[in-house]
């Protein structure tokens, strides 16, 4: 999260709460994070997720609201090591 902000910060992106979802790194949690922010009236045009299981709940919301990935929507995983 903070490089996320600072990410923001650096580009002159003002912080958006309503664009961060917190959840767990399940496929299951992600699907629901996902689709609670691609139902929203200004849909986001990225997700990033910190793990492929999580990237692949957003790729099951995208499907099923009708989203295709990457012409409707851009995610990306991150591989996480225990």
């Amino acid at each position: 999260m903070e490089g996320y902000r600072q990410a923001l910060a650096e580009a002159g992106v003002a912080f958006d709460p309503r664009l961060v979802v917190a959840e767990t790194a399940s496929a299951a949690d992600a699907y629901r994070a996902a689709l609670t922010l691609l139902r929203a009236a200004e849909r986001p045009t990225a997700l990033f997720c910190f793990a492929d299981r999580m990237a692949m709940g957003v790729y099951h919301a995208a499907a099923e609201l009708g989203l295709s990935i990457p012409a409707d929507l851009s995610s990306s995983g991150s591989t996480t090591r225990n």
